[in-house]
């Protein structure tokens, strides 16, 4: 998942 805009939570698909 490198949806993830935080590079600390590539492992979440979190856009913050």
């Amino acid at each position: 998942r490198t949806k993830a805009s935080c590079g600390l939570l590539n492992s979440v698909p979190t856009v913050s």
